[in-house]
């Protein structure tokens, strides 16, 4: 039910190919594409390297094990990321954008944090430990934990309603184990605690046919929309979860975070033994994610009983 350790290897992968064509022109990727992990030779990263998108699942995995949904607690192992290389897969902290680390360093320093009206991509990957702990435990009500999260770094409608959007297609690919039958769901909730301007922004998403677009059309910005629109393109338009992760790879821009996005949901949907065995070899800390991803598990299945 729960497939942590395929989300996360997902991601993982998804990030760590990013991060060697990330803002790289898409001109230039899709006359040279990307098919293995490199390193970042610009910015001093190894191949199979993972960055802030996978590292804030466990390090919030890690929180809420010992916590359960603690807020302060879940911010103060990102803070352990940016200030100590706490669940790094190396001894650095990398893959962050600097809104969303002037937040950390103000965090880390006691200090107070101004209302940000940031639209990043920076609170996205963090959802999924959230969205399979309220999974779990029915008395957790997920659109206000959803809200609670988005908010540490995205104080704003449009990125809440991106997160929550994000969200349920990811509970839909649980339910129904059909990507078209996931989407098509998603065009049919309740949107209504959101403003129609905020909703325009995502008409390609619940309203439009996301499946018609040409690449020319897809932007892949660390806007939020951009990332969310990027990210369930490159995982509809292919059919295996190695086409999805070389289309975000060589799609120029934030490969990293929409890679994560991509790896995260191609993970869940077609498994660990579709991963290919040269990337999940070259990942940095594999083992290391497979025990976070096993112990999760184990906590949720205690969690589900219990409820």
């Amino acid at each position: 039910m729960y497939r942590v350790k395929e989300g996360i290897l997902g991601c993982a992968i998804g990030d760590a190919l990013g991060i060697s064509t990330r803002n790289l022109d898409r001109n230039y990727l899709l006359e040279n594409p990307v098919l293995k992990m490199n390193s970042n030779i610009k910015e001093g990263i190894p191949a199979g390297a993972w960055s802030y998108n996978t590292s804030v699942i466990v390090s919030t995995i890690d929180s809420i094990k010992e916590n359960n949904l603690d807020y302060t607690k879940i911010i103060g192992n990102i803070v352990k990321w940016f200030t100590i290389n706490k669940y790094s897969s190396v001894n650095s902290s990398f893959g962050i954008d600097n809104e969303s680390m002037k937040i950390l360093a103000s965090i880390s320093n006691n200090e107070k944090i101004e209302t940000n009206e940031n639209y990043n991509n920076s609170s996205l990957t963090i959802l999924f430990p959230i969205i399979l702990y309220c999974m779990s435990n029915k008395k957790e009500d997920l659109y206000k934990n959803i809200k609670c999260i988005t908010k540490l770094f995205n104080d704003n409608e449009l990125s809440i309603c991106g997160a929550y959007i994000l969200t349920n297609f990811i509970i839909n690919l649980y339910n129904t184990n059909d990507k078209n039958k996931a989407l098509k769901i998603l065009k049919n909730l309740d949107y209504s605690m959101f403003s129609n301007d905020v909703l325009n922004k995502y008409f390609r998403i619940l309203i439009g046919d996301i499946n018609d677009l040409l690449i020319e059309e897809i932007n892949s910005s660390n806007y939020i929309v951009d990332t969310i629109e990027s990210s369930i393109w490159c995982f509809m338009k292919s059919n295996n979860f190695k086409d999805s992760l070389i289309a975000t790879t060589n799609l120029g821009g934030d490969t990293s975070t929409i890679g994560s996005i991509t790896g995260l949901l191609s993970g869940i949907y077609y498994g660990i033994n579709n991963i290919p065995k040269d990337w999940l070899n070259t990942l940095r800390k594999t083992d290391y994610l497979i025990k976070i991803s096993d112990e999760y598990e184990k906590y949720l299945r205690i969690l589900s009983y219990d409820n």
